[in-house]
């Protein structure tokens, strides 16, 4: 009988990043093709520690922002997203999210699975 634990997903990794200026546009990277870390982090580009591909996520902010891009491709339109409402994507593939903030002091949750 096969390891329980082994046919289920890793469990994903989460970021938690204060964003002081508004207006700021961020990339979150899942995946960055190469060995850079949280500890790389710079202000408008965060990393995880995992570097990996996603097939989901799902961010939430204490402040109204707007979701303007995915995997290096800008939106035509941005996507609205709610203070305090969680927004959840599921896709192939995930490697980069990009948000821009409308408030000073906006702290962005997401997680990726």
């Amino acid at each position: 009988m096969a390891d329980s634990i082994s046919m289920v997903e890793d469990g994903g990794d989460c970021r938690v990043v204060l964003i002081p200026t508004s207006g700021t546009t961020v990339t979150f990277n899942f995946s960055n093709g190469s060995a850079l870390t949280s500890a790389d982090d710079t202000s408008t580009q965060k990393y995880f520690n995992t570097n990996k591909v996603r097939t989901r996520f799902t961010m939430v902010a204490n402040t109204d922002m707007e979701f303007v891009g995915m995997n290096g491709t800008t939106f035509t339109d941005p996507f609205p997203i709610d203070a305090n409402v969680a927004h959840t994507e599921v896709n192939t593939r995930v490697a980069t999210v990009t948000i821009k903030t409308s408030a000073a002091n906006c702290t962005t949750r997401i997680r990726g699975v």
